[in-house]
């Protein structure tokens, strides 16, 4: 956690995140997947193997676990303006007005955490949840997601995973239950 001026405190994102780590093991499992059903069509002879399949095989997953990877680099701001979560992929904005709650939990039940103990995710750490009055929505174009953009809605419901999770939830209760009292957090009083 980090403090600057304005009153804006920045906390920096868990490099190794569940999300990042699950989008991993999945392009490692598909590359895996055209590689067998390459490798069984060559040996029922249906086809030759040739440099660019060889290419492809290689190249799919690296570019899809390099770009997953991209998307946990970064940091989240909490200011009186709201929430914006820097990636190098996309940067996310969340006004106050916009949020009903924040809080942690851990990915422990549901078909999302099964899915992740199948292929062997840590989930251990806890992870932040933000929950939205509003949908957010992800514009196509420059890559940005809000829920006062434009673009396709996506869900009430965002997590984030900060290296200090219950430092982020506790500023962020703290900014929230200000903006909904309308009072003005100055810098004295954040920490």
């Amino acid at each position: 956690m980090k403090l600057t001026e304005s009153s804006v405190i920045r906390f920096p994102l868990r490099q190794k995140s569940i999300h990042a780590d699950f989008m991993t093991r999945v392009f490692l499992l598909i590359g895996l997947g055209i590689a067998v059903c390459s490798l069984a069509v060559w040996l029922l002879g249906g086809s030759g193997f040739d440099w660019i399949t060889i290419l492809f095989i290689i190249g799919f997953p690296v570019v899809g676990i390099w770009g997953w990877r991209r998307a946990s680099i970064g940091e989240v701001e909490l200011s009186e303006a709201g929430i914006r979560v820097h990636r190098r992929t996309q940067t996310e904005t969340y006004p106050w007005e916009d949020i009903s709650s924040v809080s942690s939990t851990k990915l422990e039940r549901g078909d999302n955490a099964a899915l992740c103990r199948m292929l062997g995710v840590d989930l251990s750490h806890p992870l932040v949840v933000v929950e939205l009055k509003r949908s957010m929505r992800r514009h196509l174009l420059l890559n940005r997601l809000g829920t006062r953009s434009s673009g396709i809605r996506m869900g009430t419901r965002i997590s984030i995973e900060p290296e200090d999770v219950y430092g982020f939830v506790e500023a962020a209760n703290r900014y929230l239950k200000a903006s909904l009292s309308g009072n003005d957090l100055g810098q004295s009083r954040v920490p």
